[in-house]
């Protein structure tokens, strides 16, 4: 869930464990300048005290990648 906090972003997401599947979801928090550098980012993991981890990578890459699918032309978007 992307919050806008003018000028900057929050992003909230709830990542599930690869190794564990029953185990509870972590909650990676980031902020995200409206330029697109990010300016804090926090999770609740073990390694994410110290403000960097890979499930807040996974939500950067995941925002990354859902940004150029939205730019991408595809065929069943441009008029007949």
């Amino acid at each position: 869930m992307m919050k806008e906090t003018y000028p900057s972003m929050l992003s909230e997401a709830r990542v599930m464990h690869s190794q564990r599947m029953n185990a509870t979801p972590l909650f990676p928090l980031i902020i995200i300048h409206e330029a697109g550098n990010v300016k804090s980012a926090h999770c609740n993991c073990k390694a994410g005290l110290g403000d960097s981890c890979s499930h807040v990578a996974s939500v950067l890459f995941y925002i990354e990648a859902a940004v150029r699918l939205r730019e991408v032309s595809t065929v069943t978007r441009t008029p007949a």
